[in-house]
Order: structure tokens, then sequence, then C-alpha cells
């Protein structure tokens, strides 16, 4: 699949849009394919890298997720064995705040 990456902090040049491989499924989640996704004032604040505190938790010398964005709207495209309140094909949004990736 495509993704917008960064392995680095700088400014907006340093978003490359690359293949990564697809996430797997695992029994207790559900896939989005994501058709759009949020831009805000934090997501470029942790693109610099500045402040600098918030490095502490997002990598101090580059990225821990090179994938970056927290909110999203798509389809669902695949679930796990767990899932029982999505079904593939479902419209959903929603905020990542755990690992961002979206």
């Amino acid at each position: 699949m495509r993704a917008i990456i960064t392995t680095a902090y700088g400014t907006p040049d340093v978003f490359e849009l690359n293949e990564v491989a697809k996430p797997i499924t695992k029994s207790n989640e559900i896939l989005i394919k994501i058709h759009a996704s949020a831009v805000t004032k934090a997501d470029t604040m942790m693109r610099t890298g500045k402040p600098y505190i918030g490095r502490l938790m997002i990598g101090l010398t580059k990225p821990k997720n090179p994938i970056w964005g927290t909110g999203f709207s798509g389809i669902v495209e695949s679930i796990g064995a767990d899932v029982t309140k999505f079904k593939v094909g479902d419209c959903v949004f929603g905020e990542n705040i755990d690992s961002m990736g979206t």
C-alpha cells in the first residue's frame, strides 16, 4: 500500500510517498482503507520535533512511527475473528491517538 512517511524531523520536504507493507489484522482489530485524514497544528509540531520535550514521546532523533496522522475516515477492509461491531464495507471515522499511522 502507499503511505506518506517521514524518517526525520524538519520541513514538509521530509515527507515521501512510499510503498509500505499492508498491516495484518489481528483478532481484535479492523483494517480501514483510509479515504481522508486530517492534518492539524499538532501534526505540524510533531513533524518539526518542536517543542523538543515532545520528542520524549515520539522519538528523540527521528519519529518512532514513520507514518503520521491521527484523524481518519474510510471503509472497513478486513476484520479480525473477534470483531463483532463492524463488518467489511462499513464507513467509519475516528481518531487513532495510540500509535498514529493513519
